[in-house]
């Protein structure tokens, strides 16, 4: 079963569930599982004067699993893709791109696909899990014909949106369709599972710039890091001692309370 995304403020997050992990491991129950792949198929090799380089990152118990690339995409090493298991906050995966060039020269276009799976397997606890897209997005061109157009975007099953980041500049062509910087009111996604649910969301990063007189350049680092983790449920819980102390004052007091006349 699939679960509908819901996006809320962290303020909000707060009030939702009985107990937390603000740092810790991914409780028993519950599966994250998330990967980034370079599409070395459909990514380009620079020409001319341009440099690229690009940096796949993921991260599981707080360790660091990188593969890089510099120049052409299919030299990645040592894999296009990595994933895996999250096992704890703080745990995630991304992609950094970074480009420059000059004159009659171009870079990519680079892209790069994201992968976010959940599976909570309890039969009582209800798990809400806060996500966070962390990301340096620059681009520039100057000169009079250079441009530069950075995108990522995270989408649910239903591709509804929930956080993106766009930048885009040409110097040739300056209407505000070329022209223009948008970000996320909030870089936060939060998914919530009810026992037996699941949940599976997908991303997508790309960069390119190019040009004939003129120079341009990007910086583009994008982490999509497991921030916390809350759960409630119905849990069939012992009375405490204090509980059973007065119950039994109770009974007792019920026992000697005055029979009605007959």
């Amino acid at each position: 079963m699939s679960k509908p995304f819901t996006q809320l403020s962290f303020a909000a997050a707060l009030l939702l569930s009985a107990t937390f992990s603000a740092a810790g491991p991914v409780p028993v129950g519950l599966s994250i599982n998330g990967s980034v792949t370079l599409d070395t198929v459909n990514s380009a090799a620079p020409t001319g004067t341009a440099t690229q380089s690009g940096q796949l990152k993921y991260r599981n118990g707080g360790s660091d699993s990188l593969a890089s690339f510099s120049g052409a995409p299919a030299g990645i090493s040592p894999s296009s893709s990595l994933g895996g298991a999250l096992s704890a906050t703080g745990d995630g995966f991304g992609v950094q791109f970074s480009m420059a060039g000059g004159g009659l020269s171009s870079v990519g276009p680079l892209f790069a696909d994201y992968a976010l799976s959940l599976a909570n397997s309890s039969a009582t606890d209800t798990f809400t899990i806060l996500f966070r897209g962390l990301y340096t997005n620059s681009v520039s061109a100057s000169g009079a014909d250079a441009y530069a157009h950075s995108l990522w975007s995270f989408k649910d099953a239903g591709l509804n949106e929930l956080v993106a980041t766009e930048h885009s500049v040409d110097t040739l062509n300056t209407g505000p369709s070329n022209n223009f910087s948008f970000d996320s009111a909030s870089n936060a996604v939060l998914i919530t599972l009810l026992p037996g649910e699941s949940a599976s969301y997908t991303g997508f990063q790309s960069l390119v710039g190019g040009g004939s007189d003129g120079n341009f350049a990007s910086f583009f680092d994008v982490f999509f890091e497991l921030e916390d983790i809350r759960s409630s449920g119905i849990v069939n819980r012992v009375p405490e001692p204090g509980t059973l102390a007065l119950a039994a004052v109770a009974l007792l007091a019920l026992s000697r309370r005055p029979r009605g006349r007959r």
